[in-house]
């Protein structure tokens, strides 16, 4: 690339640190920007004036029907994309934007301490903090923003309708009661960009049931109203011939988010989970149907998430048609995988799939279940010869993971389709803000904390490779503390994290069992793993066929898209495809009102026609377009260019493992499968504030080196009173001003999974 051209300036401007810093803030304030815009429009700051203006505009681009006379999408609808969508869209660029910034070596130390102060402002824990990590998982102080916002948007749209509904409610006056019109005027989708997988799932449970709570109000108000007014079952049964809204339509959309809202409780997500599964999906789609149908401009509520739902199913979509297998690690303690408390598995990937710590992947294998997705957090990313090779760990819980390991016990392998969120977030990335890390993990949410442990190993031994020393790797001081109920959910992990143990990395593990011992010995156990590890080269043999993959074969998992550009093609595709979706409804709507005008037929006990056809033309348009001109050709050509090379074989599961060192666990200790290395299992549980203490300890002499404020990352990943736990007890060395009264450092907490 010549010297003077502008992206190598570009890049050396963003390699330098004031210039990553300078990058940095400019992204964050176009997301300011974005949602400045989409509240500018959503608290109806919009003049009539403006109004006015698009209306002349509208009056000369408008359509021009053959019936004669101008309809098309209103000045209203009109501000509705130009700020509420246009924001939507925005803000998904700058999210790409913010991936591909690269990462400077150092930054500078008036921008680390201005960071680290505001990311222990923005996670200090609320008090009362048992209250709301028992209510809700705690209340951050940006969890309190987000929840006051979503709660301002209500308290505004209360007292907006209120006083333009007042007038209406007669029966009400004369039976002296007052009544206060509730509605909600967002959805909760996808509105914050940039969130964790976790964080993402603990909003969308909140606004979820403040959604239903309001809805269900709005829809018991009105037939408290309708009692009142004595023609009940006249309102409820009516399918719009009264006037513009379709009551019936409203009662069968408030009957599926009832339905919808009972089966997402937590007890039904992890007993029934298939159930739970569905029918968030089948009742999705008819509460939206329905009510569009109720009151067919619903659509300018609901379109500007639902098209960022569009575009991420689009997305997700360049990978299902794709069939790769999941190939099992047989457990080193020679045991048969139905006995086995975890089974790890492996996916083989290309080299250009791109996945790093605390990616989720979903799996579903069509030999159990055609319709089931489950969430795996991924364990390890090892790159291997032929690409890269993704290791999950799965515990032995309910009737999924049942046949799953009856299925991987008699065959090895399985077919499995995989779904993978698009690229890497910041979130993603950061425990590598911090020099000090607590882990604290329990059974088999230990999960992505080892695969930032495997991640720093892999960054050692490049380090290592460059240099030849062991001192120009520069990683964060680590501690782990594990617990487990089984010890042998303590062979997860590999001689590499065993030998990290012995650098920078504190290992402590914890046993909760009621029974330690084991019925074999580690010697007996490291035979075992001998012959079980010859075993697996010769059972490993994949189907060369399948009806549902390039040309009949068996692959690598490829990525969902080819870059952040393919990402943004397909996002913008997805919103032009709304957007001709509303103007092809609009034709529609502006054609056959202009036929009800000339045949002097009542228009109004027809707009539930409007509503249905609405919402075909823009969901086919969203989805349709962005598939068609984005993902059908990159597919198209991938099967053009496949080559027979690239069927996946069990060779590549053999290659992949041939660094593969497990560990045994028993009795009191887990040692390597060469014996070099152990280390013993405490039979307690762990003392969280000690622990706490501890850390502070080796953060204050690393903070004192660097000559930044003394900060400790906590990531828990586990069960829910683990979680809790954890959190009660950041919360406590924090103090009350989030200053940090543990030695003078403040924790920061982040949860590394989501609970189901």
């Amino acid at each position: 690339m010549a010297k003077g051209c502008p992206i190598a300036a570009a890049r050396a401007l963003l390699a330098h640190p004031w210039g990553a810093v300078a990058a940095t803030l400019s992204v964050k304030l176009g997301f300011a920007c974005c949602f400045a815009a989409f509240f500018f429009y959503g608290f109806d700051w919009i003049t009539t004036a403006h109004e006015e203006r698009f209306e002349t505009l509208y009056a000369t681009w408008g359509i021009v029907y053959s019936r004669g006379g101008v309809l098309s999408v209103d000045a209203y609808d009109t501000l509705n994309v130009a700020f509420m969508w246009t924001s939507m869209l925005a803000a998904f660029f700058l999210a790409l934007v913010s991936r591909s910034l690269p990462s400077p070596s150092t930054l500078p130390k008036v921008w680390s301490r201005f960071t680290a102060k505001l990311g222990s402002f923005l996670r200090f824990q609320l008090p009362p903090r048992r209250f709301f990590t028992w209510w809700c998982g705690g209340m951050t102080v940006i969890d309190a923003f987000v929840l006051g916002i979503y709660l301002l948007f209500n308290i505004w749209y209360f007292q907006y309708y209120y006083r333009v509904y007042v007038t209406r409610f007669d029966a009400f006056e004369a039976a002296g009661v007052q009544l206060y019109e509730t509605t909600l005027p967002i959805t909760a989708g996808k509105a914050c960009l940039g969130l964790s997988y976790a964080e993402g799932i603990r909003y969308h449970r909140w606004f979820g049931h403040g959604t239903m709570i309001f809805i269900t109000l709005h829809g018991c108000l009105y037939y408290l109203y309708w009692i009142l007014k004595g023609d009940l079952w006249g309102y409820t049964l009516d399918w719009g011939t009264r006037d513009n809204v379709n009551y019936l339509a409203g009662g069968f959309a408030l009957l599926f988010g009832w339905v919808l809202w009972a089966t997402s409780i937590e007890w039904c997500r992890r007993k029934y989970f298939e159930v739970f599964y569905r029918c968030h999906l089948v009742c999705f789609v008819g509460f939206i149907v329905f009510s569009i149908m109720h009151f067919f401009w619903s659509w300018s509520y609901f379109l500007p998430g639902l098209l960022l739902y569009a575009g991420d199913v689009v997305m997700r979509s360049g990978q299902l048609g794709s069939l790769t297998a999941a190939g099992v690690v047989l457990p080193a303690s020679g045991k048969s995988l139905e006995d086995a408390s975890v089974v790890t598995l492996d996916i083989q990937a290309t080299k250009d799939f791109k996945a790093c710590p605390l990616h989720d992947i979903f799996l579903l294998f069509p030999s159990i279940s055609r319709w089931q997705w489950h969430p795996f957090t991924l364990a390890a990313v090892e790159k291997t010869p032929g690409g890269n090779t993704l290791r999950v760990h799965i515990k032995h819980y309910g009737k999924f993971t049942g046949q799953l390991i009856h299925q991987l016990a008699a065959k090895q392998y399985l077919p499995v389709r995989v779904r993978s969120p698009v690229g890497e977030d910041a979130w993603q990335h950061s425990w590598k803000e911090y020099h000090t890390l607590l882990f604290i993990a329990g059974g088999v949410g230990i999960s992505p904390l080892l695969c930032i442990i495997k991640d720093l190993i892999s960054c050692q031994r490049a380090a290592q490779l460059d240099g030849d020393k062991k001192a120009d790797f520069k990683g964060p001081k680590i501690t782990l503390v594990w617990t487990c109920r089984n010890v042998q959910e303590f062979e997860m992990m590999d001689a590499d994290v065993l030998k990290a143990s012995e650098d920078w990395l504190t290992l402590k593990l914890f046993s909760t069992a009621k029974n330690h011992r084991r019925k074999f010995s580690p010697c007996q156990a490291v035979s075992l793993n001998r012959s079980t590890i010859q075993k697996i080269s010769s059972a490993l043999v994949f189907p060369m066929s399948s009806p549902f993959s390039f040309k009949g074969a068996v692959t690598r998992l490829q990525p969902d898209v080819l870059n952040n550009f393919h990402a943004a093609v397909i996002m913008s595709l997805a919103f032009i495809g709304g957007l001709l979706g509303t103007y092809l409804g609009a034709a529609e709507f502006g054609e056959r009102y202009a036929y009800y005008e000339e045949a002097e037929i009542d228009a109004e006990a027809y707009t539930w026609i409007t509503g249905l056809v609405w919402f075909f033309c823009q969901g086919i348009m969203a989805l349709g377009l962005p598939y068609a001109l984005a993902i059908l050709p990159v597919k198209i050509y991938k099967m053009w260019r496949f080559k027979g090379e690239d069927v996946l074989s069990s060779a590549d599961f053999v290659d992949a493992r041939a660094n593969f060192v497990p560990c045994i666990a028993c009795s009191n200790r887990v040692t390597s499968f060469d014996g070099e290395m152990s280390i013993e299992i405490t039979r307690s549980r762990p003392d969280i504030p000690e622990e706490l203490l501890a850390v502070a300890s080796v953060a204050q002499e690393t903070a004192k080196s660097i000559g930044l404020p003394s900060q400790v990352g906590v990531y828990v990943a586990g069960p829910k009173a683990l979680n809790q736990g954890v959190m009660n007890a950041v919360g406590q060395a924090n103090g009350c001003c989030g200053g940090g009264t543990a030695m003078g450092t403040s924790f920061v907490l982040h949860k590394a999974t989501a609970e189901l």
